[in-house]
């Protein structure tokens, strides 16, 4: 299925078809109005009797022979599968949802590795291919900073000043936060709900990861970016930023991980997501209505002119 509001595509692949009737189009549309090749070879006198007698019929018009072109092109259209949304339907944006988690606990914050986060942040944003995008910030507790929009550019803002001043509380609970998101994308029936964590590790123990397992369990995804902090942060008391176990958050996710210097692999896992959503035949019966049976319709009108009786 391709598309987007108000118009989808269930079938596509069927307008594959439409090139081929094209050059059957053109080939006809060229080719001797009068029967085939014959009036060529045959003595006109000789043609005009065996017309006579019905022995031969004559050639039609253009539009006569093109009329079984003209009714398959309308069929392949027609199977393609047109469809609009159903009245009082949900819109397929609304069941689909990304959130952006960023960690602004001390080690994001002090590490001098905030800028890295925020410039990952702003690329998933244009990332997401078209999905809403949500914010949430923690620390020792979540704070939601602005829910899912179309419109990656109203986050850009929050997103951009952000620093050590921006949550009232401390510490380090991505578990909390990953409960969070669950919790709201489920009352909100959200039914693709991607949650991509920004962190540098910090704070992940046996509750984050069972959280992600939840996220999965519900058919969601958890995936994270990996924010290293600068070169001689450790000699200040930062932290090194825990890998592994942002590797085992992931793997209970069953998201992807990267580096927050390269977010094309979780854009690339965000845009597949939201193909799979558009792909669901269950979904896209409770929400679309498919119109190609009114054009198939349609479509058998040119195929009367098959029926006509000329001499």
């Amino acid at each position: 299925m391709i598309g987007g509001d108000p118009v989808w595509l269930l079938r596509p692949w069927w307008l594959l078809a439409l090139p081929v009737i094209g050059l059957l189009t053109a080939w006809q549309w060229h080719r001797t109005p009068e029967e085939g090749a014959w009036s060529r070879v045959i003595d006109p006198a000789l043609l005009a009797a065996m017309r006579e007698i019905g022995q031969m019929a004559k050639g039609g018009s253009v539009a006569l022979r093109l009329a079984p072109l003209a009714a398959a092109a309308g069929v392949a259209v027609a199977l393609a599968g047109p469809a609009i949304q159903r009245k009082g339907a949900p819109a397929l944006r609304n069941l689909d949802e990304v959130m952006i988690v960023m960690d602004l606990s001390p080690s994001m914050t002090q590490g001098g590795s905030l800028d890295d986060a925020q410039a990952a942040a702003a690329a998933l944003l244009h990332g997401a291919a078209g999905r809403p995008v949500g914010l949430m910030l923690y620390a020792g507790e979540p704070y939601l900073i602005g829910p899912a929009s179309d419109d990656p550019a109203t986050l850009e803002t929050p997103i951009s000043v952000l620093d050590a001043e921006t949550l009232p509380v401390r510490g380090s609970r991505p578990d909390r936060a990953i409960a969070a998101v669950r919790e709201r994308l489920g009352a909100a029936g959200i039914r693709t709900a991607d949650i991509v964590l920004i962190t540098d590790g910090g704070g992940i123990g046996d509750g984050a990861i069972r959280e992600a397992t939840r996220v999965r369990d519900v058919g969601g995804k958890l995936s994270a970016v990996l924010v290293e902090p600068d070169r001689g942060a450790a000699t200040q008391g930062v932290p090194f930023a825990d890998a592994e176990a942002l590797g085992r958050l992931v793997a209970a996710g069953g998201g992807v991980l990267t580096d927050a210097h390269d977010t094309e692999a979780v854009s690339r896992h965000l845009a597949a997501r939201r193909s799979g959503l558009a792909e669901d035949a269950s979904l896209s019966a409770l929400l679309l209505h498919d119109i190609g049976r009114w054009l198939l319709m349609l479509a058998m009108v040119p195929a009367l002119a098959l029926w006509r009786r000329g001499s």
